[in-house]
């Protein structure tokens, strides 16, 4: 059941992402995507085994769906998310963007 929500919201946001192409320079996305990936990676490891706030499972579904949020899910909509708030004209409009 997670994995399939997992792989949902994973292609949803690709679908997003496809479909506002036009909106936003691809470098843009691609290095707001590179860099968010980065750091979300890092950071999941470096909190995650120092301070044990998670543990990583054997079970290999939980694992696949840790991973597609880790990789892919948190980084893409990070991504969007970022190179959407020029489009939002006032401040109201950003923070709905936002929430």
């Amino acid at each position: 059941m997670i994995l399939t929500l997992f792989v949902s919201i994973s292609w949803i946001l690709g679908a997003i992402a496809i479909v506002l192409k036009d909106k936003f320079l691809r470098q843009e996305f691609a290095f707001t995507w590179t860099v968010a990936n980065f750091i979300n990676t890092n950071l999941f490891y470096l909190f995650g085994e120092r301070f044990h706030f998670f543990e990583l499972s054997k079970n290999p579904l939980c694992y696949v769906s840790f991973s597609l949020i880790q990789s892919v899910i948190t980084p893409l909509f990070i991504a969007i998310m970022i190179n959407l708030r020029p489009l939002a004209r006032s401040t109201s409009a950003q923070a709905a963007l936002h929430i």
